[in-house]
């Protein structure tokens, strides 16, 4: 089934950075997206993350030492489980919101260290089935923020590829930028840059690898061969990000237990293959 989808926005957006591809003269503050734009990377985050669900805006998977909130499921980490190897954004997401004037609950700007106030997986669930008044507060707050959490994602993603060209090799930079090119040149490339980036990150912080291979953005841009036009980046792209998804399951602990997300997230990567209409 085809789905509407305008872009034009972002189109005109990257076409600067496309041009040049020089970090230094991409200015993240200079794009503006339509309406349209954000609302259907809203949509298809929220389907992706929460399956359409606003219940399952407020998770916390088996297996994990924190909660995921929002449709993007931006991960907060608790004071008792403490950091980990992916990277923490509610806080981000909270600074963002109070950037752009909206009220935050008071009970999350007096956490001591800014960090999730449940301890465990269990007492999370039984206070989100208790539904007391921090969980309806926070339910609250991520039901009326759906677009600026969409708008908080692709505003991150706009700032990897300099991110990306600046920490990487001089030798890299010319290819990286060409794939990039091609992709955001369609915009079904444009939106599989960027739902993996959020599902998955740049791929530049050290903390996150397994075994000293990261699966980001930027391992999927090196994994991919050269695409000789824009029609077949989009399936380079996906072959690329399945093969360094499946990379990160064969490195990652045991006791995560990964190989069971792996067939939902390669379900996902297929979905950028699927065409956007216009119309």
């Amino acid at each position: 089934m085809k789905r509407k989808i305008a872009f034009a926005g972002i189109f005109l957006s990257l076409s600067v950075l496309t041009t040049v591809c020089v970090p230094a003269v991409f200015s993240a503050d200079q794009i503006s997206l339509s309406a349209e734009d954000y609302s259907y990377v809203q949509k298809m985050i929220f389907q992706h993350e929460c399956a359409g669900d606003k219940s399952k805006m407020l998770a916390w998977n088996e297996g994990e030492n924190f909660p995921s909130l929002g449709i993007g499921h931006f991960i907060w980490y608790t004071k008792a489980g403490g950091a980990e190897r992916f990277q923490e954004l509610f806080p981000k997401f909270i600074a963002y919101l109070e950037k752009h004037g909206q009220k935050v609950p008071a009970w999350i700007k007096k956490l001591p260290d800014k960090r999730a106030p449940w301890a465990t997986r269990e007492e999370f669930l039984r206070a989100a089935k208790a539904n007391g008044p921090r969980i309806t507060s926070l339910r609250s707050l991520l039901t009326r923020t759906l677009v600026l959490q969409a708008k908080f994602i692709v505003r991150r993603t706009q700032r990897f590829l300099p991110r990306i060209l600046k920490q990487v090799p001089v030798s890299e930079r010319k290819d990286i930028c060409r794939k990039f090119e091609l992709l955001a040149s369609t915009k079904e490339g444009l939106y599989a840059i960027i739902d993996y980036a959020h599902f998955k990150g740049d791929g530049l912080d050290a903390a996150e690898r397994y075994k000293g291979q990261g699966w980001g953005l930027y391992q999927v841009l090196q994994e991919m061969r050269q695409p000789d036009s824009a029609s077949t980046a989009l399936w380079e792209f996906n072959r690329a990000a399945k093969k360094v998804i499946e990379r990160r399951v064969a490195n990652s602990p045991p006791a995560r237990g990964e190989k069971r997300w792996l067939p939902g997230w390669e379900n996902r990567l297929d979905s950028y293959t699927v065409p956007l209409s216009d119309s």
